[in-house]
């Protein structure tokens, strides 16, 4: 399947992590020697089939990105924040949908043993949906990137059932940046590759099997502190978008999983945040389309 098409949604959430992590001290020849590469190679995850004048022509607006994304912080987050909003748009265009509501709780932490490194630990709950644990291993690679791997155990719904009753073990592991603009903004991309073991289904039931396949995540978020709070505290916003594709031997379903756009208030306190807001899971239907 062909995934990866000049002028589609995927390049445009590529193009953005791009202007993402771009840093407006280097100049736009360092930035495409660097950048050029690794947009090949995440292109190659995306469309394993597609040919090679498609990949090349993704590159077409390369320099016209990497320059909008020298224009200064304040311009940058705007840009970011726009595409952002449009890349999610995007998808929905010229698709049947339909919508469904649900509840997502989550706890995160990370405990310092360390300089360079801390122990991972994190909970999410959506009740007709997912129960994860995933735990793990942080190593902190420089002052602004770390690497983190581990372990995961998740049960989700099925088709012929909303019990969270299907198993999966995921190994795991990610590399993240995280850096200030200033004093009030800061942005974070994250890959994150996931090893699904799965126990097999059919529509019907179980088939006493399992199956191992690969996800590959991309999260790119901004934040913006709003306003400093009595007692220390911090009002932030937050923006996040993430997009997750499958690959592997024995997957046959979609290569998009799903595209994930969050918005979120949150209040903190030194290394403390509690967090609220509303995402859109935009997951592919049967036939191409979305729902």
């Amino acid at each position: 399947m062909t995934l990866f098409k000049p002028n589609t949604f995927y390049r445009a959430h590529i193009k953005l992590f791009f202007i993402y992590i771009t840093d407006n001290a280097l100049n736009l020849r360092t930035l495409k020697k660097i950048f050029r590469p690794i947009e090949f190679f995440i292109a190659r995850i995306l469309c394993h089939s597609c040919k090679k004048s498609d990949r090349e022509s993704a590159h077409e607006s390369f320099e016209l990105y990497l320059l909008l994304s020298l224009c200064g912080s304040m311009v940058m987050l705007k840009k970011i924040i726009l595409l952002g909003l449009l890349a999610t748009l995007w998808a929905y265009a010229g698709a049947q949908n339909t919508a469904s509501s649900e509840v997502w709780g989550g706890y995160i932490s990370a405990a310092k043993i360390n300089e360079k490194w801390a122990i991972w630990n994190d909970f999410h709950l959506v009740p007709t949906g997912f129960w994860a644990n995933r735990h793990g291993m942080i190593y902190r690679t420089g002052d602004y990137s770390a690497f983190a791997g581990g372990y995961a155990f998740i049960t989700t719904a099925t088709p012929f059932t909303s019990r969270l009753t299907r198993s999966e073990h995921r190994p795991w592991w990610q590399w993240q940046i995280a850096k200030p603009w200033n004093e009030q903004r800061a942005w974070r991309a994250r890959i994150r590759y996931d090893r699904r073991i799965r126990r097999d289904i059919t529509t019907e039931g179980y088939t006493g099997e399992w199956i191992a396949y690969n996800r590959w995540r991309l999260m790119l978020s901004a934040s913006q502190r709003l306003k400093v709070l009595p007692g220390g505290y911090t009002l932030h916003l937050h923006l996040m978008n993430e997009i997750l594709v499958n690959n592997g031997r024995q997957f046959s379903g979609e290569t998009l999983d799903q595209n994930r756009t969050y918005l979120l208030a949150a209040i903190r306190k030194g290394q403390l945040q509690v967090m609220a807001g509303g995402h859109v899971r935009t997951i592919p239907a049967s036939g191409g389309r979305w729902n």
